[in-house]
């Protein structure tokens, strides 16, 4: 019996060496630090040890990566990456090392050790470790004797109760790793080198990528009629990998990334043909929706610097973990984040108190003329709408995000709309709704026409003056604080009472300037205000 125990495990152990290649170290990196975007695009840093032979090892994590995002280095100081090489490997040569967790794991990271065994029941073995077999009973083969009294004992690992090694144990196991979703066949992966490694190497990836993104919101509740709570939430849309406690940044800034959209030859994805494809095919840009990460070239309506911003008294809030500024970006950050990939999820970001004031806004403003003109004729039904909205200050020491706003009062919704990008220490107007209790007429005529007056560029033109009427009715029962503004084609000559006169670039190819009337004053409760303006337009 003895005998044919040991010409059977002879068997098993010559077998699988002469049918097999050699087994090849790999490692996956783990992701510890992401940088989201709003555009869907992320960038992420990778870290893990891996395996080496003689300074070579093999990753078997290779991300779509964006052309020239791709790197990996050791990050031992006295280390260099002296290759990456992209190829394929057959599956059955993947494996990982990692650390043993059973006594199952214990015997199999420590073969050709002798070691002490006791069985369940009781029975204790000496000898060493020699094979475990195939197949999910997994037996384990102890050779016991020396010389022509060497045999052969098989047994189930699971029947070993104890192990007593008479050397000091390994307490890691290279194991097969089959790659997720895959039978059999090749695996890609990237062979490194790495000069001057003689054992295990740290190595960190960092790389951009699609597939991972958020989006931000914000809830805002009028506690009184000076103060708002506002509180901003980052969804995280994960499509891209999996997370274990990574901290991830949500940036704020206009993500400038000429080749996101060209996927590197390093990840295998594609052939020459359509990789240079690709090149001359590729979106220049990353401006693609309403939600841009974009800071605006204008600044949002409403912005004006608030002259106590650096006035350390001014109401502040929390932020709910890091959040820095890096050059012409803004990093929201967020510790320990796990997301598996396909999962989404609502994370808090900062929130706290602001100072804010009700506004009442009537944008009587329509198409200017630009040669002819014709006097507008009064609607039919002469009210405009007006708009009551909350200048809110941002008076945290972080800017807001474009995002879409909940606005309550109590446990009350009033309105959602879209809060612009608002930089710290400045202000926005964010609308509620229309005000149906004041009432607005305007009017325009002609007072004044001279013809044939003047000629620019050998064309005549005739100087039409326009007296133009606003008036507002305030049927709230309490005051209000209003906002008129008008738009005209034109030189603007008198305003009663004095508003604010801009001219604008708007047109500005045009004999005629663009300009833009402000009033901003109070208007009482029952109380009806006329206010005035005369301009001067050119006409052929």
């Amino acid at each position: 019996m003895r005998a044919f125990l040991a010409l059977v495990t002879a068997s098993l152990l010559v077998t699988p060496a002469t049918a097999q290649t050699t087994p090849l170290p790999t490692t996956r990196m783990k992701p510890t630090t992401v940088a989201a975007f709003k555009n869907g695009l992320a960038f992420f840093i990778c870290q893990g040890q891996a395996e080496t032979s003689q300074g070579a090892g093999y990753l078997t994590h290779i991300p779509p990566a964006a052309l020239g995002t791709l790197w990996v280095a050791p990050t031992q100081a006295d280390l260099t990456l002296d290759e990456l090489l992209a190829t394929e490997i057959p599956a059955g040569q993947i494996t990982e090392v990692r650390p043993v967790a059973s006594t199952s794991d214990l015997l199999r990271a420590n073969l050709g050790k002798r070691v002490s065994l006791t069985l369940d029941n009781g029975k204790e073995l000496s000898g060493v470790v020699r094979a475990f077999g195939p197949g999910p009973a997994a037996p384990l083969y102890l050779e016991t004797g020396e010389g022509s009294g060497k045999t052969y004992l098989v047994f189930r690992e699971q029947d070993v109760k104890q192990v007593v090694f008479y050397d000091l144990p390994a307490s890691r196991l290279e194991v097969p790793r089959l790659p997720e979703g895959m039978g059999s066949g090749k695996q890609p992966v990237l062979r490194f080198r790495a000069k001057g490694a003689s054992g295990p190497v740290m190595l960190s990836m960092g790389y951009l990528r699609g597939g991972f993104g958020w989006t931000p919101a914000y809830r805002i509740v009028l506690e009184d009629d000076k103060t708002a709570a506002i509180a901003m939430q980052a969804v995280v849309i994960n499509d891209a990998e999996d997370l274990e406690q990574a901290e991830v940044f949500f940036v704020v800034g206009f993500p400038n990334f000429t080749f996101a959209r060209v996927v590197s030859p390093l990840s295998l994805q594609q052939s020459l043909a359509s990789f240079l494809s690709s090149l001359t095919s590729r979106q220049v840009g990353e401006n693609e929706n309403v939600m841009s990460n974009a800071i605006m070239v204008q600044r949002p309506a409403g912005y004006r610097p608030r002259p106590d911003a650096d006035d350390d008294s001014a109401i502040g809030g929390a932020i709910e973990g890091a959040a820095q500024s890096e050059e012409d970006l803004f990093l929201y950050g967020r510790q320990n984040v796990t997301l598996a990939k396909g999962e989404r999820a609502a994370y808090q970001v900062f929130s706290g108190r602001v100072s804010y004031e009700h506004l009442y806004e009537w944008e009587a403003t329509d198409t200017p003329p630009v040669v002819t003109y014709r006097p507008r004729p009064t609607p039919k039904d002469p009210t405009e709408p007006v708009w009551h909205v909350i200048r809110l200050s941002n008076t945290l020491k972080l800017p807001w995000t474009t995002a879409p706003a909940l606005v309550l009062s109590g446990q009350q919704p009033l309105a959602q709309e879209i809060l612009d990008y608002t930089p710290a220490g400045a202000v926005t107007n964010l609308r509620l709704t229309v005000a149906t209790d004041i009432r607005t007429q305007r009017q325009e005529q002609e007072v004044k026409r001279e013809n044939d007056a003047v000629t620019i560029n050998r064309t005549t033109y005739s100087v039409v003056t326009v007296q133009g009427t606003l008036k507002l009715r305030n049927y709230k029962s309490k005051d209000v604080q209003m906002v008129v503004r008008r738009e005209v084609a034109g030189e603007v000559l008198t305003t009663t009472p004095n508003a604010k006169v801009e001219r604008t670039t708007e047109a500005i190819q045009t004999v005629n300037p663009t300009s833009k009337l402000t009033w901003e004053f109070p208007l009482k409760a029952g109380e009806e205000v006329t206010l005035t303006y005369r301009y001067k337009v050119l006409v052929s």
